[in-house]
C-alpha cells in the first residue's frame, strides 16, 4: 500500500509539468483578431467570428446627399433609417427650412397688403386710376409731390421734358393733405421693405439646402467609421508569469 502510494505521487509529479507545458503551447496558439463589429441594427443574436470581418455602412452617400439638397434634413433622417427618433441635426435644418419658408410667405403676403393699402388710399385721397397700367416708378413720385403740376414743373426745372406725365386723367394725382401723402409715401416703402426680405428669404433657404447637403455628407462619414470599429482581442503567456495568461482587448476606429 506504501509502495502504491509513493509510485503514484511520483506520477503525479511527472506529469504536472508535461501538462503545464502543453497548455502554454495551446494557449500561444491561442491568438486571434476578431473583427466583430455589429451595427445597431444586426440581430443580437449574431456572434463575433474569430476572423477579421468588415461590415460596410449600408446606405449611400449619393442619396443621403441628394435627399437633403431636395428638402434639408431629409438625408440625415434616411441614415436613420426614417426614424424621427434621434434624428439629430437634420432636425434643426428642416427646422430651418419650415421658419424661412414661412416667413417668405408671410413677408411677401404682408408686402402686397400695404401695396393695396396704401394704393387704397392714393385712390381716395389723391385721385389716382388704379385701372390703368402704370410703371413701378410712377407710384414712387405721387409720394414725393403734391400733386403731377408740381412734379411736371420741377422735371422741366432739373432734367427737361423727357420724364414729365401727359397731364391726362390717367395720369392724374393731387393730394387733398399733406398727411395723406406722408401716410401713403411711408406704406409703399414698407411694402417694399418686406419685399425685399421676402427675396432675402429664398437665399436663405437655398443656403440652406446646401448646408444641409453638405451635413449629410459630413453624417455619413461618422456613421461610416462607426461601421468600420474593429475590436482586437489576443491572448498570450504572461511575461513574467509563465503559468499565467494575458488578455489584450484593443478598439480601433477607422476616421
Amino acid at each position: 500500500m506504501r509502495a502504491f502510494f509513493v509510485t503514484g505521487i511520483a506520477g503525479l509529479i511527472l506529469i504536472a509539468p508535461a501538462s503545464a507545458s502543453d497548455m502554454q503551447k495551446k494557449f500561444e496558439k491561442k491568438k486571434f483578431d476578431a473583427g466583430s463589429l455589429y451595427s445597431a441594427t444586426q440581430s443580437s443574436g449574431q456572434e463575433a467570428g474569430s476572423s477579421q470581418q468588415s461590415l460596410p455602412y449600408a446606405k449611400s452617400k449619393k442619396k443621403a446627399f441628394l435627399f437633403s439638397l431636395l428638402l434639408p434634413g431629409l438625408g440625415e433622417l434616411y441614415q436613420n433609417d426614417w426614424k424621427f427618433n434621434g434624428w439629430g441635426s437634420g432636425l434643426y435644418y428642416f427646422g430651418a427650412e419650415a421658419l424661412l419658408w414661412s416667413s417668405h410667405l408671410y413677408m411677401g403676403s404682408y408686402s402686397n397688403w400695404l401695396k393695396e393699402d396704401a394704393r387704397s388710399l392714393a385712390a381716395h385721397n389723391a385721385g389716382v386710376d388704379l385701372k390703368s397700367p402704370k410703371p413701378a416708378r410712377y407710384y414712387v413720385n405721387i409720394g414725393k409731390f403734391s400733386d403731377i403740376y408740381t412734379y411736371n414743373d420741377f422735371q422741366r426745372r432739373m432734367v427737361g421734358t423727357s420724364t414729365v406725365y401727359v397731364e391726362t386723367d390717367a395720369n392724374f394725382w393731387q393730394w387733398n393733405n399733406d398727411g395723406s401723402r406722408r401716410r401713403y409715401d411711408r406704406l409703399r416703402a414698407d411694402s417694399d421693405t418686406y419685399k425685399n426680405f421676402s427675396k432675402y428669404m429664398l437665399w436663405g433657404i437655398f443656403t440652406n439646402h446646401v448646408m444641409s447637403a453638405v451635413n449629410s455628407l459630413r453624417v455619413f462619414r461618422n456613421n461610416k467609421s462607426l461601421g468600420e470599429a474593429r475590436i482586437h482581442f489576443e491572448m498570450m503567456p504572461g511575461a513574467y508569469r509563465p503559468k499565467a495568461y494575458d488578455v489584450a482587448l484593443g478598439f480601433l476606429v477607422k476616421f
